[in-house]
């Protein structure tokens, strides 16, 4: 019993958890971030989740300075979330945060979030605006904020409307909705906590920004696309679940199998052909008539078509109605109007840099998919000049 209260009167009031892979180009400003926060009550959690490069050496250089780093390394690389909850077992703090290794806290954000919390006994978490900024730190802007209950609650089964590592939570209320991040949910697992906590207490977020979200080709959100979504559908399904047990309404299944849909379309995209497929199987057993809906198949096809050249998004569009999506009347003429799309402004394209041969190839099969861009005067115009003689263009 001397020992628990020894245990807990030495305890920090704020545990931050940060799980790290390969992280040594920004790392050394992530742990800063929190070193130098005006609240100082804390302990940092730092778990190298088996990188290969210099951010263990990064990290032990910060714990040799600030006893209050707490370094732990995984020989192996186990996903975030398993990571994270080797770094849950040892938390101590009454209130438990995050920090991604290639983002930064601004130094009020802990300070805030605590005080906020102890201002309102009746809310379990709280998150933070946020300032996106690209890889040199540049600011991209400042990303729209949801604050009240009630309003991210309802988002919440739309879309993640809280940035995940700017939530803090209250331990006990932490406890209440499952003291674990699920290790099934990789890449989506701060969504799949929040929707475990709105069921168990208030959640708000600070319309300050308060937390630097780097966007960069190395980030989760762009080298894991397929299986986010997949999980993030997987997260929302299970949450319904929880809350209705076998028949959910058909409104919230909705975004289920939307979301489902969604992650098919980016199967496709990152060449996951079986995981697609499996997808949209998901997608149609929440909601048969999806695909009657054409506004939202146009949607995200369109959404998620790769856009680095034009033959490439000309390709994708004709193998998503090929490969993926099974005919039906609904979904021929979206299939016609996207490859018209595409070919005229190739055909737009090829017209500025010269290239004969593809405008007129290009506005063949445009005209084809949709014969009403014969009433364009703009396709007329790269039409005739097609076929006009030109020095120096290319056949």
């Amino acid at each position: 019993m001397a020992l628990e209260r020894e245990k807990a009167a030495t305890a920090p009031a704020v545990t931050v958890l940060m799980s790290v892979l390969n992280a040594e180009a920004y790392v050394d400003e992530a742990i800063t971030s929190i070193r130098e926060q005006t609240w100082r009550d804390l302990e940092l959690i730092v778990i190298d989740d088996g990188s290969e490069d210099d951010t263990w050496r990064i990290i032990l250089a910060h714990a040799a300075q600030d006893p209050r780093i707490v370094p732990i390394r995984n020989e192996t690389t186990l996903t975030t979330s398993r990571a994270l909850n080797r770094g849950l077992a040892v938390a101590r703090g009454e209130y438990i945060t995050r920090q991604d290794g290639d983002d930064c806290s601004l130094p009020e954000r802990l300070a805030r979030q605590v005080a906020f919390l102890e201002s309102h006994p009746d809310c379990g978490a709280v998150g933070t605006a946020v300032e996106m900024i690209d890889p040199r730190g540049a600011s991209l802007g400042v990303a729209f904020t949801l604050t009240e209950d009630g309003e991210i609650r309802e988002q919440l089964l739309d879309r993640m409307c809280l940035c995940g590592p700017t939530v803090m939570w209250r331990r006990e209320c932490l406890e209440r909705a499952g003291f674990y991040f699920d290790e099934d949910l990789s890449y989506t697992e701060d969504y799949d906590l929040c929707l475990r906590l709105v069921e168990v207490t208030h959640i708000a977020n600070l319309d300050t920004p308060l937390y630097r979200y780097r966007q960069h080709a190395g980030s989760v959100s762009n080298r894991k696309r397929y299986r986010q979504r997949y999980n993030k559908a997987l997260a929302l399904e299970r949450a319904l679940a929880r809350r209705y047990g076998a028949a959910p309404p058909p409104d919230k299944t909705w975004f289920v199998a939307r979301d489902y849909l969604r992650a098919a379309i980016i199967g496709l995209a990152s060449e996951e052909i079986a995981g697609a497929h499996e997808s949209l199987a998901r997608a149609l057993d929440h909601d048969p008539d999806l695909l009657r809906a054409g506004p939202l198949v146009e949607e995200i096809v369109s959404r998620y078509t790769p856009n680095h050249s034009y033959d490439a998004a000309i390709a994708f569009t004709e193998a998503a109605f090929a490969l993926l999506l099974p005919y039906n009347p609904s979904l021929a003429p979206i299939r016609a109007r996207l490859l018209s799309q595409r070919h005229i402004q190739a055909a737009f394209a090829a017209a500025a840099s010269g290239q004969l041969r593809r405008v007129r190839a290009h506005l063949r099969h445009g005209i084809y998919h949709n014969p009403t861009w014969l009433l364009d005067r703009g396709v007329w115009s790269i039409a005739l000049r097609s076929l006009l003689p030109h020095r120096g263009t290319h056949a």
